[in-house]
């Protein structure tokens, strides 16, 4: 009857005992849970950033558009409608024309470029 009555008697503390294991393994399942959400999170946003760079690093901007590009915003932008504005008639932007219908996108794209800096523009980017 001893054995009983003492089995009787911890029996609380046991389901006490018990109860707190559950509770520690669930929130531990829930933590495993979320950090593994977290860990899928990550790789998929770097392997997203990775395939993204991959993309801009294959797709060189076509020569002839970014000509057509710098010229256009120079056109737009460096002529205003005062009579003291170059705008088309600039000797530079002329020239650059010129290299680029020619063939020769590089000096026309740089001399856009520098004269765009010259007249305190900002740059475009190459689209």
């Amino acid at each position: 009857m001893r054995s009983v009555r003492r089995d009787f008697a911890t029996w609380p503390i046991e389901s006490l005992r018990i109860g707190r294991i559950a509770r520690r393994t669930e929130s531990a399942k829930i933590g495993m849970g979320l950090l593994a959400a977290l860990m899928v999170c990550v790789i998929v946003t770097f392997l997203g950033a990775m395939s993204a760079g991959q993309a801009f690093a294959q797709t060189a901007p076509d020569p002839r558009a970014r000509c057509a590009q710098l010229i256009a915003y120079y056109d737009r932008y460096g002529a205003s409608r005062s009579g003291n504005s170059d705008g088309e008639r600039n000797m530079i932007r002329i020239g650059a024309e010129i290299d680029c219908d020619r063939g020769c996108y590089a000096e026309g794209i740089k001399a856009m470029e520098d004269l765009l800096v010259r007249k305190k523009f900002t740059v475009p980017p190459a689209q």
